[in-house]
C-alpha cells in the first residue's frame, strides 16, 4: 500500500481534494481503466494539515500519477517512505504508529 499526502487548504475536506484528483485523472489520463484509493489518517506537519490517500500496490506504475497530479496543484505533497513522510519541500515527519490490526480510518 502506498500512502501519499497532500496539503489541505483551510476549509477543505478530504473529499474536496480527491475530487480535484479525479477531475485531473479524467482530463489527463482518459484511458485509465481502473484506479482506486482510500482515505488514511491525516497528519499535521509544521502547522500544516495533510490529507492522506492509500493507494493499493496492485495499481503498480499508476501510483506515480498522484505525484504527477500533485506537482500541478501548488501544494506541498509527500509520501510515506519507511518510518517517515518525505515532503516535496524537502522536510520530513515521523510516520504515525498504527495499532496492530487497525482497520482503515473511515471505519472508525
Amino acid at each position: 500500500m502506498a500512502t501519499k499526502y497532500i496539503e489541505a487548504r483551510p476549509g477543505e475536506k478530504w473529499r474536496d481534494v480527491t475530487r480535484l484528483f479525479v477531475q485531473w485523472l479524467q482530463l489527463h489520463v482518459p484511458t485509465l481503466d481502473s484506479f482506486g484509493y482510500s482515505e488514511d489518517d491525516p497528519i499535521e506537519h509544521n502547522g500544516v494539515s495533510f490529507f492522506a490517500l492509500s493507494i493499493p500496490d496492485r495499481h503498480g506504475e499508476k501510483v506515480a500519477l498522484f505525484e504527477v497530479w500533485a506537482k500541478t496543484t501548488d501544494r506541498v505533497f509527500g509520501a510515506l517512505e519507511k518510518a517517515q513522510v518525505v515532503f516535496s519541500n524537502g522536510t520530513t515527519a515521523p510516520a504515525r504508529e498504527r495499532e496492530a490490526n487497525a482497520g482503515p480510518p473511515w471505519l472508525k
